[in-house]
């Protein structure tokens, strides 16, 4: 990202953010981690647009969210899961694609 600005982000009791690390920036859209969701965020408005999957050990579900990777040519974005180790496939829509199952997701 090299850079960095500081803005509101428009949220309410029910999306308060604590720890938020920038992970990229895309087309208007600021996705950062805030170790418990990974969250898209408008540039231009501050509004939270989607919440790339949640927490849980469900499909789509991460319980630790350790990276993130995107492919904007293919518009997928990937998240690294440490426990248990893998990597989980979105779409920049949020929606849950698919699973890969990795040796140790601490070291991506």
């Amino acid at each position: 990202m090299g850079r960095y600005s500081v803005f509101e982000v428009a949220n309410s009791d029910s999306t308060l953010l604590s720890f938020a690390f920038p992970q990229f920036e895309w087309n208007g859209h600021l996705y950062i981690n805030t170790t418990e969701a990974l969250i898209d965020i408008d540039i231009n408005t501050g509004h939270i647009l989607n919440y790339i999957g949640r927490s849980g050990k469900g499909p789509g579900e991460y319980q630790f969210l350790n990276s993130t990777a995107f492919d904007p040519i293919n518009k997928y974005i990937f998240v690294s899961d440490r426990n248990p180790n893998r990597i989980l496939k979105y779409g920049f829509n949020g929606g849950y694609i698919d699973d890969i199952p990795i040796n140790n997701a601490s070291e991506i």
